[in-house]
């Protein structure tokens, strides 16, 4: 199973090769550690990014590919392994059709080129099974013409900062993490959290990684407001430690 945690428990039996396809950009690299450490926990060897070869590919049993759309390369890649009829798993860490343009990431994994666009279809054409993170976008996928699997995100325990319990505190943080262009979800109910906070002084409110989101709630005094840069993956659990609800 790939949903959270991966347990780091024996593998029960040897299995061959998976070829694990991702391009080198941020989202499908956090998917590439969840992904090897379930495939790994579970007896396989993966193999990430390997050269693609009619040799290399005898001992695979199957690929994996995280957003090969965004990768020209990759792509080749996928086809060479669809025409040596290997089973191919084509991963979507998100619904790249309905991307707004506002969101970080749409310039890695939005469709706004008819080359992205192309490319896209041609995953999906390529490929046996697909796996999502959401519900939502598993049915935004329905008539496609293959298999969608829900695959949710998840974490890896070779992060120790999961295990690491967070210290006590006298107030109870409320948190908020989303990108920017998510940030009109919490202007809807930014008069609601305002009035939580102002009729019970013991809570908190904790801000992660969006400084459009910090600016709505500016007024605030020092002890009421907590506010979270962005920072790298592995410190993502500090940050979710900051946070009661």
């Amino acid at each position: 199973s790939l949903v959270h945690p991966v347990e780091n428990s024996v593998p029960p039996d040897s299995h061959g090769a998976v070829l694990l396809l991702a391009p080198e950009n941020a989202p499908s690299q956090e998917r590439v550690r969840v992904i090897r450490a379930a495939l790994e926990a579970g007896g396989y060897q993966v193999l990430i990014n390997s050269t693609v070869s009619t040799e290399s590919l005898e001992s695979t049993e199957a690929v994996v590919a995280i957003n090969p759309y965004t990768s020209e390369s990759l792509m080749a890649d996928r086809a060479r392994c669809a025409g040596a009829k290997r089973p191919i798993v084509l991963d979507l860490t998100c619904n790249a059709e309905q991307l707004p343009l506002k969101h970080p990431y749409c310039p890695l994994l939005g469709l706004g080129t008819l080359e992205a666009a192309r490319a896209y279809h041609a995953s999906l054409w390529l490929a046996d099974v697909i796996t999502v993170t959401t519900e939502s976008h598993a049915l935004a996928l329905e008539g496609c013409g293959r298999r969608v699997e829900i695959m949710p995100d998840g974490w890896t325990e070779q992060n120790q900062m999961w295990r690491k319990k967070s210290p006590p505190r006298p107030t109870i943080n409320l948190g908020w993490i989303g990108f920017c262009s998510e940030v009109e979800d919490l202007l809807i109910i930014r008069r609601i959290i305002l009035r939580v906070l102002r009729e019970f002084p013991q809570t908190r409110l904790v801000l992660i990684d969006n400084p459009e989101a910090y600016a709505l709630f500016g007024g605030l005094p020092p002890e009421r407001l907590l506010y979270s840069p962005a920072t790298t993956v592995e410190d993502f659990p500090y940050q979710l430690g900051l946070v009661d609800i």
